[in-house]
């Protein structure tokens, strides 16, 4: 830690800059209901990520962090070195869940949650059994027991209905909200154009969101589920189509070129100047080059 102009620079930093929810600031002051942020495994990457618990692990939150070069803060008479803003938004938590059901699922035998979502490097996945338990996992696995005593193996049809209802109920908000999805869609606030967007701009839209949070080859299943295809860009008749380069014949070449000790040398054009573009009209017949002057003469025979 180091001072500048009165203020203490932070560098092993233990402050950090969140926005939250208001229902997530507000606690009780039960230790049971503090907040709890871990490190999981995400579920499209499998590499670690934050999230955040609150409510006794009922509620989970993603946390992504907005980061930007030479930027800090200034927290009372600190100054923050990482300027970074963190957000947290709620997530599903079967999303969570569902790489360690479809891992589970290899077995293909019904398992108690605690034995199906359980990780050595990521030990607070514990959470996800509590925080998924209120969410319906029947959505995404078949059931069987009794409240005592519940098992669960993956289901992919379940899983993929699942997801197409996600994928179906954000295109819906997305329409509802007016939000430019279609190609080189812009900000409102910088651009007034009229938004075009048809059903199928929206629902491709959609999905492109929710497969950010699975695996990508669930994420295919899914697109072939919805039966999303590509859609095919159409050359526009105003503009000329891109100059193609001439097919050139290999046995001669496309410029001058002329062989050196160097090997394949391109021969340049040089400008004249003015007093040289005079001298090559002047009649030269008859005259020897100034190079002859200087070379050795020959000896005569006597």
């Amino acid at each position: 830690m180091s001072k500048k102009n009165g203020n203490r620079v932070v560098k092993d930093q233990n402050q950090w800059v969140f926005m939250l929810p208001d229902d997530v600031i507000k606690t009780d002051g039960n230790n049971d209901s503090k907040h709890a942020l871990c490190k999981l495994k995400h579920p499209k990457t499998e590499k670690s990520a934050y999230y955040l618990f609150t409510n006794e692990n009922t509620d989970s939150y993603e946390v992504i962090a907005l980061k930007e070069d030479f930027r800090s803060w200034f927290i009372g008479q600190d100054v923050v070195q990482d300027g970074s803003v963190y957000t947290c938004t709620p997530v599903d938590p079967l999303f969570l869940v569902l790489p360690y059901m479809v891992n589970a699922s290899k077995n293909d035998k019904y398992m108690q949650l605690d034995q199906i979502v359980r990780d050595e490097n990521y030990p607070e996945c514990t959470r996800l059994c509590t925080c998924s338990q209120g969410k319906d996992l029947k959505l995404i696995a078949d059931i069987k027991g009794d409240d005592d005593l519940k098992v669960y193996r993956y289901n992919k049809e379940r899983t993929l209905s699942w997801l197409k209802t996600k994928v179906e109920k954000t295109s819906k908000i997305l329409e509802k909200k007016k939000i430019h999805v279609t190609r080189g869609a812009q900000c409102d606030t910088y651009v007034q154009a009229t938004n075009t967007a048809q059903k199928d701009d929206y629902i491709r839209y959609a999905y492109g969101l929710i497969s950010e949070y699975v695996h990508p080859e669930l994420a295919k299943d899914l697109k072939d589920h919805l039966g999303i295809v590509d859609p095919v860009v159409t050359p526009d008749p105003e503009k000329p189509p891109p100059s193609k380069r001439a097919k050139l014949d290999k046995s001669e070449p496309a410029e001058d070129y002329f062989t050196g000790n160097t090997g394949l040398v391109k021969k340049e054009t040089k400008k004249l100047t003015q007093a040289q573009k005079k001298l090559s009209k002047v009649d030269k017949s008859g005259m020897k080059s100034i190079s002859s002057f200087f070379s050795p003469k020959s000896k005569t025979k006597k």
